[in-house]
């Protein structure tokens, strides 16, 4: 068992770690976060590192304080760091630190620096930082409690590393429930084995399983979490993944440990408790039988063997079988040990075929994005069916280190998955412009036809109405104003009754006079139709001011009407006569789409470049792999060869 370090990917819990500031700011309105920044806030928080881009990418143009400027620059390279793009990611904190930023800004910017230097591996850079962060008053408090906890995880594992025994001290600046704990005692008790101090080794990994299994939820903790009388948290369910994940590692080690110390029956306990890496579970129990063979238990040996190739399709189940038939042999069995090796020639044989084909598929243009999307899932998890019918079953230990193996390639298929969305996110927005170009085709074509429809007269029509309209009342209002009150200027203003009234009143004034030229009348009638005229006369004349002041009142707004009318009449009509009213717009399309191509081939070398590399890594693999089970199939070959110069030889004797 060699040496085993904890190495993370460079991002974890963006919208935490990122924007501590922005939730701890003040609440004055000159504080307050202004509404770009508070989109590029939202994207984060939504977990959409492309939207957070594009966020970002809209609010530089539109930010114009400068704290939120730094804030923003702490954001794009944090976002940056999770499509692995760590150079561009420390340029953008080393140009905030030479701006000299706030105290905060600046501990920030140290802290993903280290991040980046750990992952690098420029471990003296990252003592510098943490140096640094630990010297500059009240830096730290500017951390949240998750990125102190992984600083001085850094620090211990770089002075572990490096045989320096003040790891311990740097790692009693953890938090009592940090994980990170129990990953420095475990590469503590990784260290004590490979010196061969097996009892030690034992109660170390003893150790850490004691404290992941305190880490978990108490008894009844959802009792007293429901009654609100608890303060733990429950993990997240990628915590628990993290916690199975150490949980596996320690018990394989404790296991290890058990079986070099000849505790055989304890091992089988610990490698049995493994949960979910079921290749190292048969990788324990590989090894779980031949500590039973050297106690001279090859009964028991080659029973879990039996049970190991039986069960199982893989490289160890191949080694499994192998070792069956030298047990086979031990034992006395040469027609057993001969028949196993021939059914292990029969497999190692269709495994040879498989990475043949293998080999093949690898050099298909489909197989990469299967990788990279494989690389995604979560433990036990397979989202791509097609992936497991293409991959053999037998070389699925190839398969996980390929995704996962502790190479200058790291995470590239993640890398390359998230260089997919982006191609395809691109490819989405070049077929937006197109369609917007057919969309302004359309306009252009509609245009056509309504100039085609339209002429002067018929626009001029609705406004010589209006014109019309205010003629018409400015005329009245003239004359209003150059009669007389007392005059006919009471009728202009008169509503329908007060006209009726009158009317009725002028026809009685004509059959007086009739009547009076035919006979004379009394005086009474000619009086009474006077007091008629006089309150009519009087009630016109009250409502005069008030009605003149509403006709100029319309007036005024016919004006109006009639300008912007014209106005648009004018515009209209310089519209129609425009034979290209598109050409702004079709300048940016062209501008956006020149973009889009010049993007898309930068993709495209990029995702060439990457795949060029993970395509070579995996071609290493299994011709490493065909090479060990050729030469594996030549010593079952010459096994089988020596018992059947055995056999003959028996026969042979007299």
């Amino acid at each position: 068992m060699g040496k085993s370090y904890k190495s993370r990917a460079a991002l974890i819990s963006l919208g935490w770690l990122l924007t501590t500031s922005v939730l701890a700011a003040d609440t004055n309105d000159a504080n307050k976060p202004s509404l770009a920044f508070g989109q590029v806030i939202y994207a984060l928080y939504q977990e959409d590192s492309l939207a957070t881009l594009d966020a970002i990418a809209l609010a530089e143009s539109q930010i114009t304080n400068e704290e939120e400027r730094q804030q923003l620059a702490l954001l794009k390279g944090g976002v940056g760091l999770s499509y692995g793009l760590s150079r561009q990611s420390k340029a953008i904190f080393e140009q905030l630190l030479d701006s000299r930023p706030s105290l905060p800004m600046r501990a920030r910017a140290w802290y993903w620096l280290a991040r980046i230097s750990f992952v690098q591996g420029k471990y003296q850079a990252v003592m510098d930082i943490y140096q640094r962060l630990q010297s500059t008053e009240k830096a730290s408090s500017h951390l949240s409690q998750a990125q102190r906890d992984m600083l001085a995880y850094q620090a211990a594992y770089i002075a572990q590393k490096q045989g320096d025994g003040r790891w311990q001290e740097y790692a009693k600046d953890l938090s009592a429930s940090a994980l990170e704990r129990q990953y420095l005692t475990y590469n503590q008790g990784s260290e004590i084995y490979a010196k061969g101090e097996f009892r030690q080794a034992l109660a170390v990994f003893d150790e850490a399983l004691l404290a992941l299994q305190q880490d978990k939820q108490p008894e009844g903790f959802w009792l007293w979490h429901w009654l609100g009388l608890s303060d733990f948290e429950a993990p997240s369910a990628d915590e628990q993944m993290e916690q199975q994940a150490l949980t596996n590692r320690l018990l394989l080690a404790k296991g290890q440990s058990q079986l070099a110390m000849d505790r055989v029956w304890p091992a089988l306990e610990s490698l049995g408790q493994i949960q979910g890496e079921s290749l190292a579970a048969d990788e324990a129990l590989l090894a779980f039988g031949w500590t039973l063979a050297r106690q001279k238990n090859w009964p028991m040996a080659m029973a879990v063997w039996q049970q190991l190739s039986a069960s199982r399709n893989n490289i160890f189940a191949l080694q499994a079988t192998h070792a069956l038939a030298y047990g086979y042999e031990h034992e006395g069995g040469e027609v057993q040990a001969f028949e196993t090796l021939k059914g292990l020639t029969a497999r190692l044989e269709s495994a040879l075929n498989e990475l043949e084909q293998l080999a093949l598929e690898l050099n298909q243009a489909d197989l990469m994005p299967l990788l990279a999307r494989q690389s995604l899932s979560k433990p036990g998890e397979d989202n791509t069916s097609a992936l497991k019918a293409r991959w053999p079953q037998a070389q699925q230990d190839l398969l996980v280190e390929l995704l996962t193996g502790a190479t200058h390639l790291e995470g590239g298929f993640a890398q390359l998955q998230t260089l997919y969305e982006l191609k395809a996110r691109l490819t989405r927005q070049m077929e937006n412009l197109t369609h917007y170009r057919k969309l302004l085709d359309e306009r252009e074509l509609e245009h056509q036809r309504r100039a085609q429809h339209l002429n002067a007269e018929i626009l001029a029509a609705p406004v010589e109405a209006i014109a019309k309209r205010y003629e018409t009342l400015q005329a009245q209002l003239e004359e209003a104003q150059s009669l007389d009150k007392q005059g006919q200027v009471v009728r202009l203003f008169a509503n329908e009754k007060q006209l009726a009234s009158l009317e009725r009143l002028a026809r009685a004034k004509g059959r007086l006079a009739e009547m009076q030229s035919v006979k004379p009348q009394s005086p009474e009638y000619a009086q009474r139709l006077a007091r008629l005229q006089g309150i009519l006369d009087w009630q016109l004349s009250e409502s005069f001011v008030g009605d003149s002041w509403h006709q100029q009142k319309a007036l005024k707004e016919v004006q109006l009407a009639l300008t912007e009318a014209r106005t648009q009449q004018q515009r209209l009509t310089e519209l129609l006569a425009q034979q290209d009213i598109s050409a702004a717009q079709r300048q940016r399309v062209d501008a956006l789409d020149s973009q889009a191509h010049k993007k898309a081939g930068q993709l495209a070398t990029l995702i060439g470049d990457l795949e060029n590399e993970l395509r070579q890594r995996a071609t290493d693999l299994v011709g490493e792999r065909k090479a060990y089970l050729f030469a594996q199939r030549n010593l079952t070959l010459a096994a089988m060869l020596k018992l059947q110069d055995q056999y003959r030889g028996q026969d042979e004797t007299p």
